[in-house]
């Protein structure tokens, strides 16, 4: 059957018009979620690979979701043809999202025209402010048009709002599900990031086609109305106030975001860090919230003997509880499971993650997710427009979104943790059951809901005892802190050694390796004639920035972090270690993005020196990007050099010949240096000039034939390896391909990765390749 005889109007065509549209609702859901995925990962370029990046892309898609709707609210009752104001907006979205696909391209040029001070202060912020809020604002503002539009043209004569536009938000929620299941099952592996975002542009200028044909096929005259039979259907007294459910409609956008950005932090402290993990929890975040949606008309059946306030209330109530257990449930899963370390594939990963999460986490999406369509069914019984009507409640939802998402990184998890977080917010939940049992209903359902705020308090009392750190490793914990990027703590171990641990699972930096530490600037230095001015990329515990303080030619010293959080943890527990450098005139610690920051930057150090940078962590891979490499050569007063320190730890053979290719495109000349194989934790650097620098002959006996001269008298010849020989057309690493980022990312989450790393026989081995300059296959 064709599209013009599927809008065909007649007796029948309202049940054909409304498959066709939940399935354009089906593909636009699908679309919307694998551009806010994408876009997450893509901001990050520029505002920096943190936390504050993932909450400004949420906030600002809700804000322009609740803008959007809030519009088509005042905009549906001027248009005669919905149809073409959702082919309008599926249109806009695909120009409107151009600008973040091209975003790497156009954004570096702006941060050196603000210059370094500027960036950090509030030029800096606004700049980002402006262009993140729009950048990724304005088509998700278009996005907010269309499921108002769909609902105006396909809530008609036969269906009504109580079931069919509940279904209409269902099936776009579920499509927005199996988006973000398609992108990170196969989709960013086959296509990489930015084919990623082509492909989506394309489907919804697929989608606004589809709109466009059926809005020639749409006749106004034709346009079916509530008959007077309906009418007495719908126009029956709701006693449930419009002012209560546009609160509820918010209430419930804010506390699913709240509930969402805490259990994304609970999950990352198992979860190995990667672009990988939180796409799979908002897959299971999302698929809990479509099936909520789709059980609801059900539930209506099952509690139509209760009053309406009253569904609200345990709804509410109901929700607290079981959002406030959820922090008991997951970690009990995860102590006894070997899904996070033991897997064959990507997908099996995906599949695992996924399926412990909606076991523990699904359950209270669910209920939660019930509320906001239960809202849609109530304001169906107010005799309105059902496009406008909707658009109010999405206005409101996503407006909730926003503010939820906002509070709960910025005030409650830092307040109360990862896991108090969780139950803080099922206190929220418990805390409105009752003032609306206050306002609307009977003494009976106030003192149940008093005892559901009662049992949500005592679990947040008990969720909050659960650590944050795992008390299997031996560590004690000396301190720890909560933010959007995580949780920082700092532990010591049985011999009394200090470190920062990120999240759980990854250590910035210790006491027990400060001579390593210490190595990764002493050794850049010493290849410099005089390193006057000099930055380090990274500054964990500040060992490595600290010991440039020891070199009588260092005059200006500058530390960039782009954690708060470590840099508390550096300087309130590891001022010894690192020589006091916070207080010391000549260094200045500058907390931003290091990609970023560098960009800003036109001639201003001999020295840089890149940090161990985590390969498979979220916008981490951008600092082995070549884009980042060009801005470190833009940064190189005339002759400087940069060190790029390598963890050969972490990284397989092919993933170190991407960077290296990677670098080698910036600085033809790549010199390598290596700690010796006996090293337990082996590191490399990349050594490139702004200029090449002169060679030196030597005799056979040396290291190499041809030793450059900066070498002599550096004290770390023995270190030096040689010059890198790379092959034409080796693969390189961008901010478009995200090659090591999710190379590093899925052998990370599959397999034995420990038996592909270089490190013990195999760095031993491929050390050998290196000498004779011949990389190892």
């Amino acid at each position: 059957m064709g599209l013009k005889q599927i809008l065909v109007f007649s007796n029948t065509s309202p049940q054909r018009i409304f498959r066709f549209g939940l399935l354009l609702a089906f593909l636009s859901g699908a679309v919307a979620l694998i551009h806010q995925l994408l876009w997450t990962r893509r901001m990050v370029d520029l505002l920096g690979a943190s936390g504050e990046s993932v909450s400004r892309v949420f906030g600002s898609f809700f804000l322009g979701l609740a803008l959007g709707a809030a519009f088509a609210n005042w905009l549906l009752p001027r248009t005669n043809n919905p149809w073409n104001l959702a082919a309008t907006a599926e249109f806009l979205v695909a120009i409107t999202a151009l600008g973040v696909v091209t975003l790497p391209h156009w954004s570096d040029g702006i941060w050196p025209v603000l210059g370094p001070g500027a960036l950090v202060g509030w030029p800096g912020h606004l700049t980002k402010l402006v262009i993140s809020t729009l950048a990724i604002g304005i088509p998700a503002f278009f996005m907010g048009l269309v499921l108002p539009a769909l609902a105006e043209v396909l809530i008609t004569k036969t269906v009504s709002m109580r079931r069919e536009g509940i279904w209409l938000y269902a099936v776009n929620t579920l499509g927005g599900a199996i988006g973000l299941i398609g992108v990170v099952g196969f989709m960013i592996e086959w296509l990489g990031a930015t084919n990623c975002m082509l492909v989506a542009i394309c489907l919804n200028v697929v989608i606004g086609s589809c709109c466009l044909t059926a809005s020639k096929l749409y006749q106004k005259e034709k346009r079916l109305t509530l008959n007077s039979e309906e009418k007495a259907l719908t126009v029956e007294s709701s006693e449930v106030s419009l002012w209560l459910l546009g609160l509820l409609a918010f209430v419930s956008g804010a506390g699913i975001l709240a509930t969402e950005g805490t259990v994304n932090q609970r999950v990352m402290l198992v979860a190995p860090l990667s672009f990988y993990a939180p796409a799979t929890i908002l897959f299971s975040v999302i698929l809990a919230l479509s099936l909520g949606a789709f059980f609801s008309p059900l539930l209506l059946q099952i509690t139509r003997t209760l009053k309406r306030q009253t569904r609200f209330c345990a709804i509410l109530a109901v929700s607290g509880i079981a959002i406030g257990i959820t922090p008991f449930g997951f970690m009990a899963f995860v102590r006894h499971a070997k899904f996070l370390t033991e897997n064959a594939t990507l997908l099996e990963f995906v599949t695992q993650l996924a399926g412990v999460s909606i076991l523990t986490l699904g359950p209270a999406f669910f209920i939660a997710g019930c509320i906001f369509p239960l809202v849609i069914a109530e304001v169906s019984d107010q005799g309105k427009s059902a496009g406008s009507e909707l658009a109010k409640l999405l206005a409101l939802n996503g407006m909730g979104g926003f503010l939820g998402a906002e509070i709960a990184y910025r005030f409650i998890l830092p307040m109360a943790g990862p896991h108090g977080a969780t139950g803080l917010v099922g206190v929220g939940y418990a805390t409105v059951a009752l003032i609306l049992a206050f306002l609307v209903c009977h003494i009976r359902v106030v003192l149940l809901t008093c005892l559901a705020l009662a049992v949500s308090v005592w679990m947040l009392k008990q969720v909050a005892k659960l650590p944050v750190v795992n008390p299997n490793v031996g560590f004690q914990v000396l301190a720890q802190w909560a933010g959007r990027e995580g949780s920082v703590a700092v532990v010591k171990d049985q011999l009394g050694h200090r470190a920062i641990l990120m999240s759980n699972q990854y250590v910035l930096g210790g006491t027990a390796a400060q001579a390593s530490q210490e190595l990764q600037a002493l050794l850049p230095l010493s290849l410099h004639a005089g390193p006057s001015d000099v930055a380090f990329i990274g500054l964990a515990t500040g060992a490595t920035p600290g010991a440039a303080l020891t070199n009588s030619r260092v005059e200006s010293i500058t530390a960039i972090e782009i954690s708060p959080l470590v840099y508390e943890a550096a300087t309130q527990f590891f001022s010894e270690a690192n020589r006091y450098i916070v207080n010391d005139p000549r260094a200045t610690v500058v907390i931003e993005d290091g990609r970023t920051y560098i960009a800003a930057c036109r001639k201003q150090f001999d020295v840089i020196a890149g940090d161990l940078f985590l390969p498979w962590g979220s916008g981490e891979g951008r600092l082995f990007s070549v884009e980042h490499f060009r801005a470190v050569k833009l940064a190189l007063k005339e002759g400087g050099l940069f060190c790029q320190w390598i963890p050969l730890y972490q990284l397989t053979p092919s993933q170190l010949e991407i960077i290296a290719a990677t670098f080698q495109r910036v600085f033809p000349k790549t010199y390598v240096f290596a700690t010796p194989p006996s090293d337990p934790r082996p590191i490399l650097a990349f050594v490139g000039y702004q200029r090449a620098p002169v060679f030196h002959s030597t005799s056979a006996d040396d290291v190499s034939s041809d030793l450059p001269e900066f070498i002599q008298g550096s004290h770390y010849e023995h270190l030096f390896i040689g010059e890198w020989q790379g092959q034409e057309g080796s693969r390189i690493n961008t901010l478009s391909n995200l090659a090591i980022e999710l190379d590093a990312g899925r052998e990370r989450l599959t397999g034995n990765p420990g038996s592909k790393y270089l490190y013990g026989k195999r760095w031993a081995e491929y050390r050998e390749g290196l000498l004779r300059c011949q990389p190892l296959e």
